[in-house]
């Protein structure tokens, strides 16, 4: 009789753990190019509670001169054709975000990948205010010579012809990065500020 009393306490007691263990499991962080392209040149302390007590959380310090601490964190946007994502980022010596890679973990056929780079450019790309330069490829080539506009880009990802989609705009401070390797099926967002 007694062994049953046992068994049954040590049942309740695990049932207990197993309960507090399922409400203490982080969540993954639900993410948006907005919140991602904001993150960008503000102090780590404002974006840290938005994303430290998140699944897949990484923090590093760093014995660097110029990078105090890398980070990075996987997260899920709803509303983007590819949902999955990773971001790492370097912290600064001053404690500000300065350079930031927003990854696709998913692997995009080239019809996902397009409406992804247009998701990102509507939504991280046109947000920037002050463009200097812009430089925009269906093909990254990075030749001036084969440059296009960016309603050209646009029309190529919808048309599906855009075999590399690769977009870089800086401000006085900012960059933004945008590519699509059809080849391999990746995306990701670069973002810089200086």
């Amino acid at each position: 009789m007694n062994y049953k009393i046992v068994l049954l306490a040590c049942t309740l007691a695990l049932s207990v753990a197993c309960n507090k263990d399922k409400n203490e499991v982080a969540q993954v962080w639900l993410s948006t190019p907005e919140q991602v392209y904001s993150f960008v040149g503000k102090d780590w302390s404002v974006v840290q509670p938005a994303i430290s007590n998140k699944k897949d959380y990484l923090y590093a310090e760093l014995d660097n001169q110029q990078v105090k601490s890398y980070v990075e964190v996987k997260g899920i946007d709803t509303a983007a054709p590819a949902q999955h994502y990773k971001l790492s980022f370097n912290v600064g010596k001053d404690n500000k975000i300065t350079s930031l890679i927003y990854s696709c973990t998913d692997q995009l056929d080239k019809s996902t990948g397009s409406k992804n780079f247009i998701y990102f450019y509507e939504h991280a790309a046109l947000k920037m205010t002050g463009v200097t330069q812009r430089h925009q490829w269906v093909q990254e080539t990075y030749n001036p010579q084969q440059m296009i506009t960016p309603d050209s880009l646009l029309v190529a990802l919808h048309a599906g012809s855009a075999t590399q989609p690769f977009l870089d705009w800086y401000t006085d401070s900012r960059r933004v990065g945008l590519v699509y390797f059809s080849t391999t099926g990746e995306f990701r967002m670069e973002l810089n500020g200086y």
